[in-house]
């Protein structure tokens, strides 16, 4: 993934293939830059907290009749 910035938009593009590739250098050549790693973090909307970092929800473990 590539995250691309224009003025305060910001467009996340895959580039898995070339033809998702041709769609970056289409972008780039519009007006469209790179966006730093930290840029990205400030914007992104946040994380759902995972299960290690909420350890009060806990699942339930069905056991097997005995």
């Amino acid at each position: 993934m590539k995250t691309l910035k224009k003025n305060n938009e910001i467009k996340r593009v895959k580039n898995s293939s070339p033809s998702d590739n041709r769609i970056i250098d289409d972008l780039l050549k519009s007006g469209w830059n790179y966006c730093t790693k930290s840029e990205w973090k400030a914007i992104r909307p946040e994380k759902k907290p995972t299960e290690k970092e909420n350890p009060e929800k806990k699942k339930v473990k069905k056991r097997g009749k005995n």
